[in-house]
């Protein structure tokens, strides 16, 4: 038997699992093989620990204890903010907007300009007929006439 062979096995010969021939053919290459027999004998020793019940504090509160210990290391959250933080921030943000909105609103705005009056000047300075004025008899010509765009004539 081949070491990968007897350590796809190990587990299962140490737990007495394997048949007959298998078991022996296990047994046999761990008296010749120095790594696989001490690969053998770490697993052993890994079992005889994890097999080895020392007896935990059990005593009432200590789950309480671990919890609150746990608890003080972890730092709150964003959302578990105290209240008072929160609503600070939202005055600052308030005041913000509100003073934004106070300077901003003593600007002039720009008169709108017609689509229509800029598309017929920009097609003039291009030489691009294709946003000439339509005529009149048109369905784009009437929709101009209607909306008082005649000016890009």
């Amino acid at each position: 038997m081949r070491c990968e062979q007897v350590r796809k096995r190990l587990a299962a010969y140490q737990d007495g699992a394997l048949g007959g021939p298998q078991h022996s053919a296990v047994e046999e290459h761990l008296a010749q093989c120095p790594d696989c027999e001490a690969l053998a004998a770490g697993l052993r020793q890994a079992w005889d620990l994890l097999g080895a019940d020392e007896a935990a504090d059990t005593s009432p509160g200590f789950v309480a204890g671990v919890m609150c210990r746990v608890r003080g290391q972890v730092s709150r959250p964003v959302w578990q903010a105290p209240r008072w933080a929160v609503a600070a921030a939202l005055v600052v943000c308030l005041a913000c907007g509100g003073l934004a909105g106070y300077m901003h609103s003593g600007t002039d705005a720009p008169a709108p300009v017609s689509q229509v009056a800029l598309a017929s000047d920009v097609s003039r300075q291009l030489g691009l007929e294709t946003f000439a004025p339509s005529p009149g008899d048109t369905l784009a010509g009437a929709y101009a006439q209607l909306t008082g765009n005649e000016r890009g004539r």
